[in-house]
Formats: structure tokens, sequence, C-alpha cells
């Protein structure tokens, strides 16, 4: 191989990211030159980064890419490949693949940090149409028969969605749906309680 900027680049590489099996080339020759880079940045480090280059037109062609990864999903697999071949095509005419590595990081960096966003603030999205869960804890019901029969009625009416619980001397009543739907299934209940 006799490409100036590939040789340049991959030094580089090699400077920056000298971790154990973090950056490798794995293939070289007059033909094609393969890197697999696997960034130690990216905390769950299960990203990995494939450029195939071709030593007779980079960088004036943009490089071969394929990212592969245990923990994402192939929607999300086929959402980063595709981004980071746009990523290329900016950079193409440029040596691209420090910056295409810069890039892979702050995007799983970014991913991560949305994931556990998510995870732990699943309220954020909520808005009045979504649905909502109540508990409630009821002293007693007279003939539960008669009682599951109406909830079924008020549930289908309202499209409500739930579930009665009795453990030794306790009663809960579990009931998920829209905002509004609820606020009038609890009414209803008040008012049953009071006719009876």
């Amino acid at each position: 191989m006799n490409n100036q900027d590939i040789a340049d680049e991959i030094e580089a590489l090699s400077a920056i990211l000298c971790a154990a099996s973090e950056f490798e080339v794995k293939s070289s020759d007059e033909n094609e030159v393969i890197l697999v880079i696997q960034p130690q940045q990216i905390n769950s480090n299960v990203i990995s980064l494939t450029v195939v280059l071709d030593p007779k037109s980079y960088p004036s062609s943009s490089p071969q890419l394929s990212v592969q990864s245990p923990r994402l999903s192939r929607a999300e697999l086929q959402n980063l490949d595709t981004l980071i071949k746009q990523q290329a095509s900016k950079l193409q005419g440029e040596v691209t693949i420090l910056s295409l590595v810069e890039w892979l990081v702050e995007y799983c960096l970014r991913y991560e940090e949305e994931t556990i966003c998510r995870a732990t603030n699943p309220v954020i999205e909520r808005d009045i149409d979504n649905d909502y869960t109540v508990v409630a804890q009821l002293d007693h019901i007279r003939s539960k028969t008669i009682y599951l029969k109406t909830l079924n009625q008020w549930f289908r009416e309202l499209d409500l969605h739930g579930v009665l619980i009795s453990y030794r001397k306790w009663i809960f009543l579990l009931v998920s749906g829209k905002k509004d739907s609820l606020q009038d299934s609890e009414r209803r209940r008040r008012l049953r309680r009071k006719a009876v």
C-alpha cells in the first residue's frame, strides 16, 4: 500500500486509540485496507466500526462503513449505519476516519444519556391523553358478583382496564386508562357507595 493519507491516518489512530482491542488493522494491501475500531470512550464498549478503504481513491472516495453492536436493535443499527454514512459523505475528499470515530463516540454517548433519561424519568413524556393507573383500597364488598358485573360494565363504557385483588383482609382495585375516564369511574364508584 502506498497511499500516504491512509498511512498517516493509521499512525494517528494507533496513537489515539491505543487501549487493548480499541484499534486494529485487519488487512492492508494495494486493493483495500480494513480497519476495526471499538472506541473505549463509549461506556458500554459494544460498538464496533469496520472501515474499508480503497488505497487507489481514498480520500476522494468515501470509505465503506459498517457498524455492529449486540446491544442495539436492528432498527437502531440501521439508523446509526445510515447516519454515519451520511456523515462520511459530508467529509468526502478529506481524511475522515478520525472525524468519524469522534462523531461515533459523541453519538453513542448522547444515545446512552437519552436512554438512561428515558429509563429513569418515564413520566416526562406523559400528557393528558396518556394512560394512568389508579389503585384504590376498598373497605368491603357486599356482593362480589354484582360488584364485578358493575365494574365490567363501567370499564367497557369508559374504555378502562382493571383488576380486583383480594388478599386476606385487604381488597384493592387497580384501574388504568385515560385521565378523564378514570375520574368518571371514581365519581361513579363514590355515587354507588353513597346509594348503598
